[in-house]
């Protein structure tokens, strides 16, 4: 009966990164090394919510770097006190890292309330990385009164600042205290009536399709480069094209694409899904095919990375790493349209220095 309850419940996950960056510092050894510092944050919002109607619950994963990122929420009593403790779960770390996390909830005002600050190490000897607390919140505070149910849904937040190499003298920078401008979503639902495993070996299949050729009966010429594919799943994923190969085109010519970002586009539409150090690298470029080709969830991810690029370069004015300024002012010159159309635009108002150089260089 439980497992129906936990089913009913939608889950949400601002996959969006809100902040990630690499920002070089030296340590305060004599050898001034440099230490990388990461960070970004996530929210998951559950509708429905009811916290005595599940004992655990895990978001869908948010993936970033080499890592796989979730929250866990865990309802128990402690000391008779009804309680939901809220845990960070990371698989996939390849690095030893020194970790200082904020876990809260957001209320109706979207300011963070209940804050768990915690600081943490993990190596390379762990398969899985699981920190947080059981006592984070009496699940009887969650209402409307509080202003932390909100339409019947609940919004927790995870803001993580990660170092590289572990070093006991390096001090993490503490958290802002306002919360960044609402972005975007993008929106998951969970279900589970269909085994995950079916979902990853269609993807698997339909790449396996792709890589070898079997069967294909569409040619897509990028200059010169060609691609061959398959005339049903290009035209059910890709609307601009599926008009010629209704009218009886097996060969379609694109002079305006790059080969090695349509590459990964392709393998977008067969498996909605792109690598994401890919789309780190190739961002500009992968915005500009997926409007070409009229893909809307590609297009919004790679705005995405031009959102975290605002956010590198607020970072790299307020760390002073030149190093980091350059290439993204750069970024920015080149894809200025682009850039100025997404939501945090309006945060360099209150950074005149950065809007000087971008003006220089736009």
């Amino acid at each position: 009966m439980s497992s129906l309850i936990i089913s009913a419940i939608i889950i949400i996950v601002s996959s969006v990164i809100v902040l990630w960056y690499l920002c070089p510092r030296k340590s305060k050894s004599s050898k001034q090394s440099v230490t990388n510092i990461l960070g970004f944050s996530f929210s998951w919002t559950i509708s429905n919510f009811s916290a005595c109607e599940f004992k655990e619950l895990e978001s869908p994963e948010v993936p970033y770097h080499t890592a796989k990122w979730y929250l866990v929420l865990r309802s128990s009593l402690v000391d008779g006190t009804p309680m939901l403790g809220l845990y960070i779960k990371v698989s996939g770390l390849r690095i030893p890292l020194e970790i200082k996390y904020q876990l809260s909830m957001v209320d109706v005002k979207n300011e963070r309330v209940y804050n768990f600050v915690h600081r943490d190490t993990w190596n390379s000897v762990k398969a899985a990385w699981f920190s947080g607390t059981p006592k984070f919140i009496n699940t009887e505070e969650i209402n409307v009164q509080n202003g932390l149910l909100v339409n019947g849904s609940v919004t927790f937040l995870a803001q993580i600042v990660a170092v590289n190499p572990i070093t006991e003298n390096f001090v993490i920078p503490d958290f802002p205290d306002s919360l960044s401008p609402p972005v975007s979503p993008e929106t998951i639902t969970e279900t589970r009536s269909e085994p995950q495993d079916s979902v990853n070996d269609l993807e698997r299949d339909l790449r396996t399709l792709l890589k070898k050729e079997e069967l294909s009966d569409l040619k897509l010429s990028i200059q010169g480069r060609e691609f061959s594919a398959h005339k049903a799943i290009v035209a059910a994923r890709c609307p601009s094209i599926a008009s010629q190969i209704l009218d009886g085109a097996n060969e379609i010519v694109f002079d305006d694409m790059d080969p090695n970002v349509f590459s990964d586009v392709l393998t977008f539409i067969y498996t909605d899904n792109i690598d994401d150090e890919s789309l780190t690298e190739k961002g500009e470029m992968v915005l500009k095919t997926a409007e070409i080709l009229k893909l809307e969830k590609l297009k919004s991810r790679a705005e995405k990375v031009l959102l975290s690029s605002l956010n590198r370069l607020i970072l790299a004015y307020e760390c002073n790493c030149e190093q980091m300024k350059e290439p993204i002012l750069q970024m920015m010159k080149q894809y200025k349209t682009e850039v100025q159309a997404t939501p945090n635009w309006k945060l360099l108002k209150n950074y005149p220095e950065i809007l000087l150089d971008l003006f220089t260089v736009i």
